[in-house]
């Protein structure tokens, strides 16, 4: 499973589309539970739901793939990756136009109550989450024609995002960037 990440979260990008990278790091993901891989079995399982978006996964069949994701990552205990993974199905929702939310999660006990998001990632030195997060939000913000929004997250959040701390997803960035 590490050299899967790496080589999808760094390279593989450049030469092939989501789709085939989506199947690695599903097999990644399934390596993972196999072997007990909690640490890079919860970022395959993250990076394949994303993977599985940008590829063009209609969103109806990506929710059902949160169960199954969900169920590895609360093994994992990795309370940064789980609160990551929130946020993306919230995300998923929201492009849906749906107002429900991921219901399998008691989510009160991953949120700090006095703090976004953002500045939980931020106390917690997490900038991945905070990049993830912010261009999630750029491209539904975009979508519903929030723009001074995207402006203002890909300013705040993504001006300073390099690829070895955001990875791939840093793709979906310079759309995004272009507009600030």
């Amino acid at each position: 499973p590490k050299i899967t990440n790496l080589f999808c979260n760094y390279s593989a990008f450049y030469t092939e589309n989501f789709t085939d990278i989506s199947e690695r790091y599903y097999k990644s993901f399934q390596v993972s539970i196999s072997t007990n891989d909690l640490l890079f079995g919860a970022w395959a399982s993250y990076f394949y739901l994303w993977t599985k978006f940008l590829s063009g996964e209609p969103l109806d069949d990506l929710i059902d793939r949160f169960a199954d994701v969900y169920l590895f990552l609360k093994k994992t205990n990795d309370q940064k990756m789980i609160l990551s993974f929130l946020m993306f199905t919230d995300f998923i929702y929201r492009l849906k136009g749906d107002a429900s939310y991921f219901s399998d999660i008691d989510r009160s006990h991953y949120f700090i109550d006095a703090y976004s998001e953002y500045e939980y990632f931020e106390m917690s030195n997490f900038s991945q989450g905070s990049s993830w997060a912010s261009i999630s939000s750029c491209i539904s913000d975009y979508i519903f024609g929030n723009y001074n929004q995207v402006i203002w997250a890909s300013k705040k959040y993504l001006s300073d995002s390099n690829i070895d701390i955001v990875m791939f997803p840093l793709t979906q960035l310079y759309f995004y960037e272009a507009l600030s």
